[in-house]
């Protein structure tokens, strides 16, 4: 059995501790040292692993699973949808990663979740439980909703179990999983899940970091966006300040940063310099460019090439 609980000032300082959720994980704005980044509560026996993340400032996160492990997931009660795989996730929703999948996610500032592991023969032993047929694994929901009782509870004992100055407590998960499967697993789930009606601003906000995923960042603008969410530009702005408290240019400008900053750091110093890596990402005059970067990250674009 493993503890930890930790709060992390330092994105790359988190991930290096995360590494059994193999994390990439960037800031989409500037958070002042003072404030938490993030922190993680972590709890593991031999066949499960409990997880607690919050984090403070908007981020976009690319990870993958715990191996060998299904995670279910699950968020506190937020007013900002989280997008994760192409859903716009509310906190009535609970979610699933197969064991090795990845995630591809954007988060809204305050996104606090609670993540639950377990091993195929757990979850096949609550499927006994519950006097539920264990489907294959494509077959099995990604998303699905919690009704409100069960809901509170499950977010009651996962509050619990971050908080318990022991660690993990193996009769709370006996209690925790059935409950969980016999909603993801339950006769309906698996044909599908309806999307819920939204408000224009939130459909704005997800078709596009549906584009943002799918298309080159270097080829993105705010235009762009708005040419194919058929909204106005009123619209739109307003969506993207009330999700992430930015603009969508700037929102943009950000993950070109980020997308530079993960490329340079993947770079051999001797290939091709900072220029080259930049302008594929749309960032032509180098000295704001550098300016920009240093402010952003707290460092030239050079130094991340030198140390990567």
């Amino acid at each position: 059995m493993e503890y930890l609980r930790s709060d992390f000032f330092d994105i790359d300082e988190f991930c290096h501790a995360m590494e059994t959720w193999d994390a990439e994980i960037y800031p989409l704005a500037s958070t002042p040292t003072e404030e938490i980044v993030n922190s993680t509560i972590q709890t593991a026996a031999a066949d499960s692993l409990f997880s607690s993340f919050y984090f403070s400032a908007p981020v976009k996160m690319h990870c993958a699973a715990p191996k060998e492990l299904t995670t279910f997931n699950l968020m506190e009660d937020s007013a900002s949808p989280y997008w994760c795989r192409g859903h716009d996730l509310t906190s009535e929703m609970a979610w699933v990663f197969p064991a090795g999948g990845e995630m591809e996610s954007i988060a809204a500032p305050g996104f606090r979740v609670h993540t639950l592991s377990v091993t195929e023969q757990r979850i096949a032993e609550a499927c006994t439980d519950c006097e539920i047929d264990l489907p294959p694994p494509s077959r099995r929901p990604e998303v699905f909703h919690l009704p409100y009782q069960p809901l509170n509870f499950l977010r009651s004992q996962m509050r619990g179990l971050a908080n318990w100055p022991a660690g993990f407590i193996p009769e709370t998960l006996d209690e925790l999983l059935p409950l969980l499967v016999s909603h993801w697993l339950k006769p309906g789930t698996i044909q599908g899940l309806r999307r819920p009606r939204s408000r224009s601003r939130d459909k704005a906000v997800r078709k596009s970091l549906a584009l943002i995923a799918e298309y080159d960042l270097g080829e993105l603008t705010p235009g762009f966006l708005l040419e194919r969410c058929h909204v106005s530009k009123r619209t739109l702005e307003y969506a993207f300040r009330e999700r992430f408290d930015q603009t969508p240019a700037a929102f943009i400008k950000r993950l070109r940063m980020i997308g530079v900053r993960a490329a340079l750091r993947q770079t051999n110093p001797t290939q091709p310099g900072v220029a080259n890596i930049a302008s594929r990402f749309g960032f032509w005059h180098m000295a704001q460019f550098a300016a920009d970067y240093r402010k952003a990250f707290g460092e030239l674009p050079s130094e991340t090439l030198r140390n990567p």
